[in-house]
């Protein structure tokens, strides 16, 4: 199992949201090699609900387990050692930024800590990048998994979390209005007023679904040896 957590940085006059998802991973057994005559291949095997060992994972099912909001006016030093404090908890989680609405020197406070943070920049248009751990990102991209993700039911979110209430009516209420034009200044970043919750959500889903924490696979050739 592994965790993410997506931080919707806000600007000043903006509230921030955390949220923690997890990834449901069936249990990791050990790592299978498998000789042939040129090739090996290594695979993960792992414990099926039932005891028996599976060598083919199903589709990761996620869960919510945290969610946290941070009023108008607070620092974003303040918001780094939150979630600090948050991966201290946890084991080795992925922090996904979302830097769209805020400068450069915010996303460097956040890296100069002990975190090790992976940025999304939400863009208009169809066109995905990267730049080492940083991505820039079609907001549709991001809106479409969610959407699939809770419409598969392979995203729980439990009534009793904070502002599950809140976020639940966001979900609800929010529509991906992203426009024609393809800059990012003409993108309707945060529609509503409670967005940010349904963005960080969205960002730590994205980021959970690329990466759910699986076990490993890997193919190697090698040279057959003769012996005379």
């Amino acid at each position: 199992m592994s965790f993410v957590i997506g931080v919707e940085l806000g600007q000043v006059s903006d509230v921030t949201a955390i949220a923690v998802v997890q990834s449901l991973t069936l249990p990791f057994l050990r790592t299978e090699e498998i000789r042939e005559r040129r090739w090996v291949s290594l695979r993960p095997v792992y414990q099926g609900p039932d005891g028996k060992e599976v060598r083919e994972h199903p589709p990761v099912n996620f869960a919510l387990r945290h969610l946290e909001r941070f009023p108008v006016g607070s620092s974003y030093v303040e918001i780094r050692d939150r979630v600090v404090a948050l991966a201290r908890g946890l084991l080795g989680p992925a922090v996904v930024l979302d830097a769209t609405g805020v400068g450069t020197a915010a996303v460097s406070l956040f890296r100069s800590g002990s975190l090790y943070v992976t940025t999304v920049t939400l863009v208009a248009g169809d066109q995905a990048a990267q730049d080492g751990s940083s991505y820039r990102v079609p907001k549709k991209d991001i809106v479409s998994v969610t959407q699939v993700l809770l419409q598969t039911g392979r995203l729980k979110i439990a009534r009793a979390l904070p502002h599950a209430e809140l976020l639940a009516r966001e979900l609800v209420n929010f529509r991906s209005r992203v426009r024609a034009q393809t800059t990012e200044s003409q993108l309707d970043w945060r529609e509503g007023v409670n967005d940010d919750l349904v963005l960080a959500l969205g960002i730590a889903s994205w980021q959970a679904e690329r990466n759910p924490g699986l076990g490993f696979s890997c193919s190697y050739g090698v040279s057959e040896m003769r012996v005379f």
